[in-house]
């Protein structure tokens, strides 16, 4: 897999860069879809900042700082901690990695509070179900990233449909999760456009939509050193908790209206 580029000396971690591509493109869409329904009347200036910017600011710095750390410690409580580690919060934020689903959760809370404070009750819908875009294109491209890097792979796989890593990341084939996730994100991405024209709740139908999603891809991801209840990952149980919030936000996008 592509995990390096060289560019007149300089090198690329092309793991970085697809998530930093997601985040432009996922920054792009959100701003043109709010600009499209919230922005485009007169007295733009005070609307660009009121419509736009607040809501991607918010997001942005969600996704830059809770998020993650959020996402950091769902990745740490799913591996079992070596005997010889004494300070188990140090081993998770050094070594866990994270999981994006920290800010699908964070976001799934905090938005829609947020979003109420700044816009009230009924307008606060029509702004969440914009930003809801951002979440399937960013993981599109954190999956890319993951397959390029080698890393979030799946379970030992031969035959078709098997994919083969470099032997210094794996000596074996395995199943194409990253694959997978993205083609789960692009099929949300669709749904969620249906949902926007028929006017449904699209934020709650994201964050369902992601949970859904990674619920299924852990079944077919790499379980070495992964600690499992009921044959479930920590992980998963926070996606089935995400497919609870995102029931209550449709209760209360319904008894909104």
């Amino acid at each position: 897999m592509l995990r390096y580029v060289y560019i007149n000396g300089h090198t690329l971690i092309m793991q970085d860069l697809m998530v930093n591509v997601g985040s432009i493109l996922g920054i792009l869409v959100v701003s043109l879809l709010l600009y499209e329904h919230d922005v485009k009347t007169e007295r733009i200036g005070k609307k660009i900042c009121r419509y736009m910017l607040i809501p991607i600011l918010t997001e942005a710095v969600i996704a830059k700082t809770i998020g993650p750390f959020l996402g950091r410690w769902i990745r740490g409580m799913s591996y079992a901690f070596p005997e010889t580690v004494t300070n188990k919060a140090q081993y998770i934020w050094e070594n866990a990695g994270t999981h994006f689903i920290g800010t699908i959760l964070a976001s799934a809370i905090l938005l829609p509070v947020v979003f109420r404070m700044v816009y009230g009750k009924k307008d606060r819908w029509t702004i969440l179900n914009n930003v809801a875009f951002f979440f399937p294109i960013q993981h599109i491209f954190n999956r890319l990233g993951c397959l390029m890097e080698g890393c979030c792979y799946g379970i030992p796989m031969r035959g078709t449909g098997s994919i083969k890593f470099p032997d210094e990341i794996l000596t074996y084939r395995v199943f194409p999760s990253q694959v997978l996730e993205i083609f789960c994100m692009i099929l949300l991405f669709c749904g969620l456009i249906v949902c926007l024209k028929k006017k449904g709740p699209v934020f709650a139908f994201s964050m369902g939509g992601f949970g859904i999603s990674i619920f299924l891809s852990e079944f077919f991801m790499d379980k070495t050193g992964v600690m499992q209840y009921f044959n479930l990952t920590v992980i998963q149980f926070f996606a089935l908790l995400l497919c609870g919030i995102a029931l209550a936000l449709i209760f209360s996008a319904k008894t909104e209206k």
